[in-house]
């Protein structure tokens, strides 16, 4: 990480919003006295992210314009149930989470009950074994939605459910 920006956060953002109005680099460079190099490494990634939702969003109204009004009623209510989906999975996979949590730490404590002294075919030991295992596969398998929730492959596929749900409001 290179040395701490003499720049606000404030001021960042201004460069940013000129820089997607189309100001050039090096007279913001200039402007704000920073290297052009910093605020392309800032930037770069985050304009081209916010100029390629906004052409999807120009292409959602455009082909939302050719629609009848039965069309458009259509799939204002199939962005709808995609909305209230994505909710539900959200919902599903925070509780998965905790449940994930939740397991392990109950297969921590059964870990804990282990006698070390003992081997594993002691049928004790063995209990409390297929006891962890269990717990931890019920943990591994809660944590399932939560996990490919926050994966980032998954990424382009909520950039665009989150365009499908901006364009509900465009009919």
């Amino acid at each position: 990480m290179g040395r701490p920006s003499n720049l606000s956060n404030t001021q960042w953002e201004k460069i940013g919003e000129r820089l997607l109005k189309g100001e050039k680099l090096s007279a913001l460079a200039r402007e704000f006295n920073v290297s052009k190099t910093a605020i392309s490494v800032r930037f770069s990634k985050r304009n081209e992210t916010v100029k390629a939702t906004a052409s999807l969003i120009l292409e959602g109204k455009n082909a939302l314009n050719k629609l009848t009004v039965p069309e458009k009623i259509a799939v204002s209510k199939q962005v709808e149930l995609l909305e209230s989906m994505q909710e539900h999975l959200l919902h599903a996979g925070n509780y998965g989470a905790s449940t994930a949590h939740k397991s392990n730490m109950f297969a921590n404590i059964k870990m804990e009950a282990l006698d070390p002294d003992k081997p594993l075919d002691d049928e004790k030991n063995i209990e409390i074994a297929k006891d962890v295992m269990r717990l931890t596969k019920i943990a591994n398998e809660s944590s399932v939605i939560a996990r490919d929730f926050l994966s980032p492959k998954n990424h382009k596929e909520k950039e665009e459910s989150q365009v499908i749900q901006i364009m509900g409001g465009f009919e």
